[in-house]
């Protein structure tokens, strides 16, 4: 891994560790003692959890990264383990897990990893029994009887204690893994950092910079060549035929494939506009009641035009 992407990587690990230093709460402000993901069967399949192993081991973006499953690359990521401190970062993994993140995990400062004898990988009641004990002493070692963890809580769930019915989570309650503490969600003020975390998704960072610019030199240019290849007609007489509804058309077809791509719902005001003549004074609004009838404009005879476009994936206007 070059040094830049070491960058990308560890910006996003400090934007995830921010949220444990301060998050608001019912009456003030909360630190949180920790992070909790648990993206597989052990989380009941946390959609917010298996977000977070994207954006922060592939550098995932748009729909890969609201695409709520685990591709190819990270597959074997389904039984791990991710708690997140403000200074450090813990993982139940097995080796297996390690090497499919091993170039952002070898920069992450304060890596604490909790690993699997041979015969426990290859059995899987050992396994589970190990990785149940893990976790226990995980949690133990760095909150407080009383202290806060933070939890995405999926939607759908009506309470927070919900997450009671997690696997990895029941387990936490069994007096005979590691030492008795009763249920987790007793124990432990458990916060929802969904929203956080969705807000961290949208931030424009090192990975949505990277990605547009390789738009640009893809998708976008190709694009705008064919838009001004259709509007630099070759004969007066095709020119005079020609509508603003027809030379958008290739700046259309980039906004159809931005928009599956972006994994998000747009607004309307993100899709491509041409305007003319005295539709210009339209620019910023031209899908208000007014300027509707842009669509059939002949430009022809004008000495000027505007066009707005975006490239949805990317954010690019």
């Amino acid at each position: 891994m070059d040094s830049l992407h070491s960058i990308f990587y560890w910006n996003r690990l400090k934007l995830l560790q921010s949220v444990t230093s301060s998050i608001i709460g019912e009456e003030n402000e909360i630190k949180l003692d920790a992070l909790v993901f648990i993206p597989g069967p052990d989380g009941r399949n946390n959609p917010m959890a298996i977000r977070v192993l994207k954006y922060l081991f592939k550098g995932a973006i748009g729909a890969d990264l609201f695409d709520d499953t685990l591709d190819t690359s990270l597959e074997a990521l389904e039984d791990l383990v991710l708690i997140i401190q403000e200074d450090s970062v813990r993982i139940i993994c097995t080796d297996a897990m390690k090497k499919a993140i091993s170039r952002p995990l070898s920069i992450f400062p304060n890596v604490i990893e909790y690993h699997y004898l041979p015969q426990e990988e290859d059995d899987i009641d050992q396994f589970q029994l190990k990785k149940c004990f893990h976790f226990k002493k995980s949690i133990l070692e760095i909150a407080p009887n009383g202290g806060n963890i933070g939890i995405a809580v999926p939607i759908g769930y009506d309470n927070i204690i919900d997450i009671e019915s997690w696997p990895l989570l029941q387990s936490f309650a069994l007096d005979d893994i590691f030492t008795p503490t009763g249920f987790f969600t007793a124990r432990y003020n458990v916060v929802d950092i969904t929203t956080q975390l969705e807000t961290i998704f949208r931030v424009v960072d090192c990975f949505y910079v990277e990605n547009a610019a390789n738009v640009v030199n893809g998708a976008i240019n190709q694009h705008m060549s064919q838009f001004l290849s259709v509007l630099d007609a070759t004969t007066v007489s095709q020119r005079d035929r020609l509508t603003a509804d027809e030379a958008i058309s290739p700046l259309e077809v980039l906004y159809e494939f931005g928009e599956m791509d972006a994994g998000v719902a747009l607004e309307q005001s993100l899709k491509p506009v041409l305007l003319f003549g005295p539709f210009t004074n339209f620019v910023g609004n031209a899908f208000g009641p007014k300027a509707s009838k842009w669509r059939d404009f002949f430009p022809a005879s004008s000495l000027h035009a505007v066009v707005e476009a975006s490239e949805p994936a990317t954010g690019i206007r």
